[in-house]
């Protein structure tokens, strides 16, 4: 008997974490630049908004806390991943940087800046790297901090991208967007 409580009280709070972590799509209409479309995230107090990448494949895995955006050739991917370290601060950079060189081993750090992200501002790592078949993949790791923990957008593109091309990424991170979780309706 008490097996089986602990396995329903265990369904339970299973089912409640997946409740409190919610990935949908939408869009508005602006009269200046016509349709935008967002992907909302809502968590347990937060509700977090960005627009994708136009011509960008997404998929959403709400049990693993992840969005996955590609390029249509499969050339650039950026993926979304949210986690529960660091609530509401951004660890320092010195931290972060550690972090970096034990997520990518083989790469080297090229550049570091402030992300612009809404409401509480991010930090960046450019990294490149080598990889087996000695192609060059560029890769820029953002750390934005969010009341539930870290949020990291990682940007992930082979050979070295222009202006152009970053343009998307930087657009994702410029429309960033973080409040409060809006009453149920």
């Amino acid at each position: 008997m008490r097996l089986r409580f602990f396995f329903i009280c265990l369904l339970l709070a299973a089912n409640a974490q997946a409740e409190d972590f919610k990935i949908f799509k939408t869009y508005e209409m602006r009269e200046e630049i016509g349709r935008v479309d967002w992907v909302v995230v809502d968590t347990a107090k937060q509700r977090i908004k960005l627009s994708p990448p136009r011509d960008f494949i997404m998929r959403a895995d709400e049990a693993a806390k992840s969005i996955k955006l590609e390029s249509r050739n499969g050339q650039t991917a950026i993926a979304i991943l949210f986690t529960t370290n660091s609530p509401s601060a951004l660890p320092d950079e010195g931290t972060l940087k550690t972090n970096i060189t034990k997520i990518y081993p083989d790469a080297v750090i090229t550049g570091t800046g402030p992300c612009r992200t809404h409401p509480e501002a991010g930090i960046y790592f450019d990294l490149k790297k080598k990889t087996p078949d000695n192609q060059s993949l560029t890769i820029r790791h953002a750390f934005v901090p969010n009341s539930e923990g870290l949020i990291e957008l990682i940007y992930r593109t082979n050979g070295e991208p222009t202006k152009e091309e970053m343009y998307p990424y930087n657009f994702l991170i410029m429309s960033f967007q973080a409040g409060p979780k809006p009453p149920p309706k």
